[in-house]
């Protein structure tokens, strides 16, 4: 059994309209090749990273019987002594089809927004409540409410010009805004800040993936997934950079697909496609 939190705690809210608990275990799930047992684990780990230990789920096993949520994914036979394949013509370029990106909400959707409307409330008791002030910021950024969230994370900027987390997220809200230099400045200083920021690789990916910059774009992307594996939007930016530098990202692309049905259409929010020109 895994609950999201501990008996009597409190669950954080997550990074979508789903609780961050739902969002890292639909993920787990969709992992190819991952036991039920270690999928459980990697939610767990994933929840109580992503809140700073805020949120620790509880997890209690008594699995007795090995097998996949995702099911195992079948590798080609080791047939090295077989006659080479016959030489077969090229395929056709199969037609890419670019997904259409969310609508951005209007104001009477996120004043409706329980979340929104919750940490309003705590920062019109208290001003200076950065933390309340920050999560308002990311909840506008992921409903791309843009100019809001840009709004947020400039007054904890100017609270605290060292905060390498509120720089990452405004790099990433300038990065899917088109403001990529300004973007770029909030990315390196969040990285000399803190050199191990592997949200701060991501989000940096995405700007020089949109300045093609490929070869940078794969190095970010690459720092990012060695730190944090799980993560489909590196996965599939690297991809998508691999693409335009002339190799292949299908493995990527897929991966992270698989990990999130929607990730193509929340890179085409951001003016990114999988389609090669």
């Amino acid at each position: 059994m895994l609950y999201s939190t501990a008996l009597g705690a409190v669950a954080a809210t997550g990074k979508t309209d789903r609780s961050l608990f739902v969002a890292e275990l639909l993920r787990e799930m969709r992992a190819p090749n991952i036991s039920a047992e270690q999928a459980l684990t990697n939610t767990k780990n994933g929840v109580v990273a992503a809140t700073n230990r805020e949120q620790v789920p509880w997890l209690s096993s008594s699995l007795t019987t090995e097998f996949s949520f995702a099911g195992l994914v079948a590798r080609p036979p080791d047939n090295t002594t077989a006659d080479p394949a016959p030489t077969m013509p090229a395929p056709q370029k199969p037609v890419c089809e670019v997904p259409q990106a969310e609508p951005t909400p209007s104001a009477d959707d996120l004043a409706r927004d329980p979340v929104i409307a919750d940490l309003s409330r705590k920062i019109a008791a208290n001003a200076n409540d950065a933390i309340s002030r920050y999560k308002r910021g990311q909840v506008y950024a992921i409903k791309r409410a843009h100019a809001l969230a840009m709004q947020d994370f400039d007054a904890v900027i100017r609270r605290d010009p060292r905060d390498a987390q509120a720089l990452n997220n405004r790099c990433w809200t300038r990065a899917a805004t088109g403001d990529l230099q300004g973007a770029l400045a909030d990315c390196n200083l969040a990285l000399q800040l803190d050199p191990g920021l592997s949200d701060a690789f991501d989000s940096r990916g995405l700007v020089n993936l949109k300045l093609d910059r490929t070869t940078e774009a794969i190095k970010d992307y690459t720092d990012a997934v060695q730190r944090n594996p799980r993560s489909s939007s590196s996965l599939f930016g690297r991809g998508v950079a691999t693409r335009r530098s002339g190799g292949d990202g299908a493995s990527d692309i897929a991966l992270a697909k698989s990990m999130d049905p929607n990730i193509a259409k929340e890179f085409a929010g951001y003016g990114v496609t999988e389609c090669v020109p």
